[in-house]
């Protein structure tokens, strides 16, 4: 009975474990797609208006996924310089969503890059962060369509290798 038991927790865990990952690749899919549209907010800003870049956050409505990193670094910008916090509040981004290295420096590198030159270098700078961030998104996109149901299925299969090894 205790092992008939423990072979049905060990496997619904394991789906719970699948679950979880295919999750948190599509919040990651869902976090480059809010980036990019903070990334063109910018770019229409400066393009437009000229608005410096606390300014632009400030104005900015977008998604459950950056709204979070967006106001980490307003509030960190009462006391730091907008390039500290911007690198400060998209400091956890790896963590929280699994980005690779590379994808976390670029973000961080972004915020320290921009309002610090003339109007058409902040727009190509935009522009390069989009196009970067696109080819991150299309790529994660095409991964997830091709392996949508590999997470739960090789969490499924572990758990089932536990319940073998373990009778």
């Amino acid at each position: 009975m205790l092992k008939t038991l423990g072979v049905i927790l060990i496997i619904i865990s394991s789906v719970f474990v699948g679950i979880f990952i295919s999750k948190k690749r599509t919040s990651y899919i869902n976090f480059l797609r809010d980036y990019i549209k903070l990334l063109l907010t910018f770019e229409a800003e400066i393009k437009y208006s000229q608005t410096i870049p606390l300014q632009i956050l400030n104005n900015h409505k977008s998604g459950t996924y950056i709204q979070n990193y967006i106001n980490k670094c307003i509030k960190l910008c009462e006391s730091n310089i907008f390039q500290d916090a911007w690198s400060l509040a998209f400091s956890e981004v790896k963590k929280d969503f699994w980005t690779s290295e590379e994808e976390q420096n670029f973000i961080q590198k972004f915020g320290e890059q921009i309002g610090n030159s003339d109007v058409t270098s902040q727009i190509s700078y935009c522009n390069y962060n989009i196009n970067l961030t696109k080819a991150y998104l299309e790529n994660a996109t095409k991964n997830q369509e091709k392996t949508k149901k590999l997470p739960v299925i090789l969490s499924i299969s572990v758990g089932l290798i536990i319940v073998l090894i373990i009778l």
